[in-house]
């Protein structure tokens, strides 16, 4: 599941001026289904010949990596029994699939762990594994890995909408968070034409770059 938060002008001008990364948003909703690039076809090719089963991976145009791979099941190195054995195992699901979503362990933090009694519906109880994307301590914007497992560990669906790259990227500020609080301030009165009422603290993030076709950080 996508989590969204919207950003106010204000906050959108304020994360941007703060000078972090420049990285492509995804574009295409869950109907569209995007043409795979052949470096992942052929990644995923060499990746279903060691993990046979019907997978199916759906790819990010826009970073070359996979968005969302299902379809199949990965068996677990042992039977978990508590939460921090779901977050071992979803560790080593990405460590599985490095080939195929790029992204970087260390840039992602546990956000929650859920139990989803689907068994109510007549399927089986599943478990949520939930990371969220940060470098050096900054968040990047709508970035996370959702993992989904059976109860006993297996591995059956990864949904990716972290970015590859990101533990490349310099984390420091270009521009005060004072500077950043005014041009904010600025740019929503020159946007909207209405004078600013209410502004929060600057806060400094990895923004995903609306310009470019391909995410690549800069």
């Amino acid at each position: 599941p996508t989590r969204t938060k919207p950003m106010t002008p204000n906050l959108l001008v304020a994360g941007m001026a703060l000078g972090l990364a420049s990285l492509a948003p995804a574009q295409f909703t869950e109907q569209e289904s995007p043409r795979p690039f052949p470096s992942t076809v052929l990644d995923f090719q060499a990746w279903q010949a060691e993990n046979p089963g019907n997978w199916i991976l759906r790819e990010r145009p826009e970073t070359k990596a996979g968005r969302f791979l299902y379809g199949g099941s990965l068996a677990p190195a042992f039977t978990p029994s508590n939460q921090g054995d779901f977050v071992e195992l979803a560790f080593a699901g990405l460590e599985q699939t490095q080939s195929l979503f790029r992204i970087a362990p260390d840039t992602l933090v546990l956000d929650e762990v859920r139990f989803l009694p689907l068994s109510r519906g007549g399927v089986r109880d599943k478990v949520a594994v939930n990371l969220l994307q940060v470098h050096r301590g900054v968040p990047v914007v709508n970035g996370h890995v959702d993992l989904l497992f059976h109860t006993d560990g297996t591995l059956v669906a990864l949904d990716s909408q972290a970015y590859p790259g990101v533990e490349n990227l310099e984390t420091a500020p270009v521009i005060s968070a004072e500077r950043a609080s005014r041009e904010a301030s600025r740019h929503f009165s020159e946007a909207t034409g209405l004078p600013e009422r209410r502004s929060t603290q600057p806060e400094l993030v990895i923004f995903p770059d609306l310009s470019g076709k391909l995410a690549e950080p800069r």
